[in-house]
């Protein structure tokens, strides 16, 4: 599974809070957070696909 961007930043934030000292969440709940972040993303792709490939059929009459 590839690291998305929205994946990338959500990495780099929770680091970030973790060093600063500040974590609003335990480490499982990160963890469990970040993996919903990729999930959705992931979701989105595939939905942003199989729409573009419903449009191309109803604009070309099929």
């Amino acid at each position: 599974m590839r690291l998305t961007l929205l994946t990338i930043a959500a990495l780099s934030l929770v680091v970030w809070l973790f060093y600063y000292g500040y974590a609003p969440l335990s480490t499982e709940e990160t963890v469990v957070v970040v993996l919903a972040c990729s999930v959705l993303v992931l979701a989105g792709r595939w939905a942003g696909r199989w729409l573009r490939r419903l449009w191309q059929r109803v604009r070309h009459g099929r």
